[in-house]
This record gives structure tokens, C-alpha cells and sequence, in this order.
């Protein structure tokens, strides 16, 4: 029986980072890690990937980037999320343009399982202008914060 193909590919050159990654999706089937451009290049080019999780900056440089242009021009159908833990807002524009999500490093591993198992859709449409209301501390009480006697 042949192998199951490779539905999600991860990319990170960070071992520590990529452990942590790898924790949060272990109970997904069908992961697979890579820790450079050119073989990630090579897993998209010769198998049948569904998401490719990226950071921006492998070794320094934009390579997630050129990942997702990768993507977008060869017409793999392959959806592609790139993380870093900040990304300028042009970048953000070229991703979006290129097809592709973006979310911090530190709300990944949090994220990520509504990225997988969710319908993503066709464009991520987030203003990289405005800042992301899920990071930051919105003040009020919750429901559980009142006590119940208190309630009407």
C-alpha cells in the first residue's frame, strides 16, 4: 500500500520552535518538517501538499516569502500561512497578494488548529494597518468574573 501523501508541510529552520509546532499538531495525521527553502521547494514540486505552514525569515533572509509566490505561481493547490514574529506591513500586502495567510509566531500555536481544520477563504482580507484586536487585552468582565447572586 503506498504512503499517504503529505497534507500539511511545515517550515522551520529553528529546532526548538519547530518542536513546539509539531506538539500542537500531533494529532493531526500527515505532517511532515523541513528546515530549509530548497526542500520545501522540492516537497511542493513533487508531492501533494494541502497547507504549508512557513516562517518569513528561514536563515535570515524572506525565503517564506518566496514560498508563497511559489505557491501562488505554480498552481499547486496548496494554501499557505507564513508566521514571524513581526512582519512589516508591505510584506503583509505581498502575502495577501500572493494568496497567503499570515499570522505572529506567538499566536501560532494557538491558531493553527482553526487553520487546519477550518474552510480557510480565498483571500485574507485583514488590514495590516490596523492592529489585530485578538492580541491585545480588551478590558471588562466576564460572565464568570460576576457572581451569581448578583445576576438579574
Amino acid at each position: 500500500m503506498p504512503p499517504l501523501p503529505n497534507k500539511t508541510l511545515i517550515v522551520e529552520a529553528d529546532a526548538a520552535y519547530l518542536g513546539v509546532l509539531l506538539r500542537v499538531l500531533d494529532v493531526y495525521p500527515s505532517i511532515e518538517a523541513v528546515g530549509d527553502f530548497q526542500t520545501a521547494y522540492d516537497r511542493l514540486t513533487t508531492r501533494a501538499i494541502k497547507m504549508l505552514i512557513t516562517n518569513l525569515r528561514l536563515h535570515g533572509n524572506v525565503e517564506g516569502l518566496h514560498l508563497a509566490y511559489a505557491v501562488a505561481t505554480g498552481g499547486y493547490p496548496t494554501r499557505t500561512l507564513v508566521y514571524a514574529d513581526r512582519i512589516e506591513p508591505w510584506i503583509i500586502r505581498e502575502l495577501q497578494r500572493a494568496g497567503a495567510f499570515h499570522e505572529t509566531q506567538a499566536r501560532l500555536p494557538f491558531a493553527l488548529p482553526s487553520y487546519l481544520q477550518g474552510a480557510l477563504p480565498v483571500l485574507d482580507r485583514r488590514d495590516p494597518i490596523l492592529p489585530d484586536r485578538r492580541a491585545g487585552y480588551r478590558g471588562g468582565r466576564r460572565p464568570g468574573d460576576v457572581p451569581f447572586w448578583n445576576r438579574r
